[in-house]
């Protein structure tokens, strides 16, 4: 399967413009620890969500979605309803290896939402995940999710999501990705209204032999939109990533504003990490923003916090979970923030 391809196209022995995944053959079954919604989207909801570019790979997404669709809820916010959080949880297990769900939420004028989804496993078995988490933020209305990926090291993960974004309208997203030996993670969003805003904050840890492989993509096409998306994350042993991402200023965008960062911290010589980030412009009158930086830990910064007494390791371990904790902090379960933690300990440690 191909997908996360980039707009535009650069040179392709540098092999970055596509990536190709191997996806286990795949068999309907039912997935027992989550029921669909007793209310789906409408034809009119599904229509509109389609004419918007999404999907970790747009044909072979909707081909899963539509054959092999194991759970399908959805979420939809009234007209000024204020929701409380909502906590999704999501494992796989030894009865259910394969979990393809669609998420779908659509924040009418005016209300907030906010919703935490936690993808884990319950066992060591082998499992694959595909999700397409689809959200549609119509005027004046606001929603924030919050992603968590802590799969198990036996589990491939591919993870799909499309925001519309409207009049004044703003949708945040806080992703985690401390599990899987794979992970592909597709983020596209159209802002459509003036004055949208969309929000990105990321954070990742690869160790071993794990891969990651990021792709952000946010068409601004309403005047004076706003987007941002940082990324952080700490590589170790032989891990692998990917980080493309694009700010896409279409026609009749004036006076929008965009930001793409990411900061990678490398623990050992034979990680490997490739960034792409881009910027697309079709309008004059628009500020875009572009970093990327990738090192080692700085040598000034461990001899300061060693000459206080603390191991090299110690110090190692806390300069990586500062560069973390502001954005897994943001994550509202306390129980969930702490397994969090561990995972990241633990990889740390090991």
């Amino acid at each position: 399967m191909i997908g996360n391809q980039i707009t535009l196209p650069t040179w392709r022995w540098l092999k970055v413009n596509e990536t190709d995944v191997r996806i286990p053959s795949i068999q309907y079954r039912e997935y027992t620890c989550m029921a669909d919604s007793e209310i789906l989207p409408s034809d009119e909801v599904e229509a509109e969500i389609n004419r918007y570019p999404h999907g970790f790979s747009t044909a072979e997404t909707k081909r899963q979605t539509e054959s092999y669709t194991n759970l399908n809820y959805y979420i939809h916010a009234k007209r000024g309803e204020d929701r409380p959080l909502q906590k999704i949880s999501l494992p796989l297990d030894a009865q259910n290896k394969n979990l393809i769900d669609k998420q779908t939420i659509v924040a009418e004028p005016g209300s907030r939402v906010e919703v935490l989804y936690d993808y884990h496993n319950l066992d060591d078995e082998k499992g694959f995940r595909n999700t397409a988490l689809r959200i549609i933020a119509r005027e004046n209305a606001h929603v924030k999710v919050y992603l968590v990926q802590r799969h198990n090291e036996q589990t491939l993960a591919i993870q799909s999501v499309m925001s519309v974004v409207y009049e004044h309208a703003s949708v945040e997203v806080v992703e985690v990705e401390v599990g899987a030996y794979q992970t592909y993670f597709n983020y596209r969003s159209s802002l459509v209204g003036d004055y949208a805003k969309v929000d990105t904050n990321s954070v990742y840890f690869g160790y071993k032999e794990e891969g990651l492989n990021l792709f952000y993509n946010f068409d601004q096409i309403g005047k004076k939109t706003n987007s941002n998306v940082i990324v952080k994350g700490a590589l170790k042993d032989r891990a692998h990533k990917m980080f493309k991402a694009a700010l896409d200023f279409k026609k009749g965008s004036n006076g929008s504003e965009g930001n793409e960062e990411e900061f990678v911290t490398l623990m050992s010589e034979n990680v490997n990490s490739v960034a792409v980030p881009l910027l697309l412009c079709h309008e004059d009158d628009v500020v875009g923003n572009h970093a990327s930086s990738a090192g080692r830990i700085s040598g000034d910064t461990l001899f300061y916090i060693m000459s206080r007494g603390i191991s090299r390791r110690e110090a190692e371990k806390m300069i990586v979970e500062s560069n973390l904790m502001p954005t897994v902090d943001l994550i509202p379960d306390m129980v969930l923030r702490k397994e969090i933690w561990r995972r990241i300990e633990d990889k740390l440690d090991a």
